[in-house]
């Protein structure tokens, strides 16, 4: 099974970078992967697997399509469902069992 944190549009935070090697340190017997479009961090703990995501079509799809304010935190909306569908593509591919936990939430030791 794989715990999955996903980040796109921007920058890896540190927040991030922290709660991911907390994660892979504390809970090893799960795979822990961060999927995200920007360049993988010097500081990504080399327990987690890294997948650079590309840009494709259905992301140009769904940026024409979207009617949300492109302003609102930074693109939310899109970022949203990006996320969603690479979750998706992720689950097809790795064909297993996974979780994915925002960002910004704290998995204790003993999940």
């Amino acid at each position: 099974m794989y715990i999955v944190y996903a980040h796109f549009g921007s920058q890896i935070p540190k927040y991030l970078l922290r709660n991911i090697s907390n994660v892979a340190e504390n809970i090893p017997n799960y795979s822990v992967v961060l999927l995200s479009d920007q360049s993988k961090s010097r500081k990504l703990n080399p327990s987690v697997q890294y997948m650079l995501v590309e840009h494709d079509l259905i992301w140009g799809q769904i940026q024409e399509k979207l009617e949300h304010p492109k302003d609102f935190r930074k693109n939310f909306w899109f970022t949203s469902l990006i996320r969603l569908y690479e979750l998706g593509k992720f689950a097809t591919v790795s064909n297993s069992k996974l979780i994915h936990i925002e960002s910004d939430v704290i998995l204790s030791d003993d999940f």
